[in-house]
């Protein structure tokens, strides 16, 4: 019994230009330089993003940035 399938996905490209993410950060209001990950689904965006203290310089702890994680919900 041979159980194999044919999938078929949409062309997939080989990469992602950098400028279309930050065209979506753009789109969401976010300064591009600040995020670091973006987790994108059917119901909410993940964003990870550098931590600014008040006088807006990116905070760090030890050597490492700190970043925080937030879900935009979609609607």
């Amino acid at each position: 019994m041979n159980n194999a399938h044919t999938i078929h996905l949409p062309a997939i490209p080989d990469y992602v230009p950098r400028s279309a993410l930050r065209t979506i950060c753009e789109a969401l209001g976010l300064p591009a330089s600040d995020v670091r990950a973006l987790d994108i689904s059917l119901d909410s965006v993940m964003v990870a993003l550098h931590a600014r203290g008040e006088t807006g310089h990116k905070l760090a702890a030890g050597d490492d940035a700190v970043v925080v994680t937030v879900s935009i919900p979609v609607r």
